[in-house]
């Protein structure tokens, strides 16, 4: 499972870079990596978001709102079309 939610601010161990993560990323050969987006900049310029490796960061506070993580108890949602369109079967000329 993963140590840091989703919306939890952080700081890099080695860069001091702090923000909040938007996103994680886990690889194949089991590398979990999170995307950390910093405040904005002087300006209201957005800066770049950057990925770290989940050992790299230490979690300064939890969420503040929770994030819409599918549970094991609660059924997921469905999307726009939960239901697939029944097929209909057509003759040689398409009727």
């Amino acid at each position: 499972m993963f140590k840091i939610k989703l919306g939890a601010s952080v700081k890099d161990r080695v860069t001091g870079l702090a923000g909040v993560v938007t996103a994680r990323i886990e690889f194949h050969g089991g590398c979990i990596q999170y995307c950390v987006q910093p405040k904005l900049g002087k300006g209201g310029e957005l800066p770049a978001s950057h990925y770290f490796d989940e050992d790299r960061l230490r979690l300064l506070k939890k969420p503040l709102i929770p994030s819409r993580q599918p549970s094991a108890t609660k059924p997921r949602p469905g999307g726009a079309q939960q239901r697939p369109p029944r097929r209909r079967r057509m003759g040689p000329l398409g009727e």
